[in-house]
């Protein structure tokens, strides 16, 4: 299978250059991970013990976080409201800290809880909530970068929020981020 191969790749590399990669945990890789006790679209059965064992693998090496922060930048996978960082552990210097901490701490925090089946509840973990939820309900001081949910026409700016899921569309872009300046590049598929 070429995803749990790419995940191994990936792992490799984190392996051997520990501080170039940041390996975030999205709802897709959640629902492998024994504290989800349910599983969501995508979940693939006939490959979910190799996938189990493999994420169980990484988690144990620590290479997966929830949360990475950079200045007032914050990457999750899906983004952060005021109101889930508010349900958080508190004890922690930034918002990444909280829900890295959480997560170690509690991970069913970050299950679906199923308000709208959709992820648009401001309640929702930063592996589930959708751009519109987010936006009315922000983490003050924050720039957050998130994926989660797919951006047809390329990268997108709205305020605050860096949405990026774009790879798998024509448009085929990534994020740079340089000293305090954003920009949507191309990936050269030639």
């Amino acid at each position: 299978m070429d995803q749990l191969e790419n995940f191994k790749d990936i792992m490799e590399f984190k392996r051997q250059n520990k501080y170039k990669a940041i390996l975030l945990i999205g709802n897709h890789d959640f629902h492998y991970m024994p504290e989800a006790k349910e599983t969501y679209s995508g979940y693939q059965d006939q490959y979910a013990y190799l996938i189990k064992t493999c994420i169980a693998d990484a988690r144990r090496e620590n290479m997966l976080q929830m949360a990475w922060q950079w200045k007032n930048i914050l990457f999750t996978h899906a983004g952060v409201s005021k109101t889930f960082l508010d349900s958080l552990i508190a004890e922690a210097d930034t918002v990444a800290e909280r829900l890295n901490d959480s997560f170690y701490f509690k991970p069913t925090t970050f299950r679906f809880n199923g308000y709208n089946s959709g992820g648009e509840d401001i309640t929702q973990s930063c592996i589930w909530i959708r751009p519109r939820s987010l936006a009315t309900n922000a983490v003050d001081g924050h720039v957050q970068v998130v994926g989660h949910t797919r951006m047809a026409d390329g990268i997108l700016n709205v305020g605050n929020f860096w949405f990026i899921d774009t790879l798998e569309d024509k448009n085929k872009q990534y994020l740079r981020i340089t000293e305090d300046k954003f920009e949507a590049c191309y990936v050269n598929t030639k």
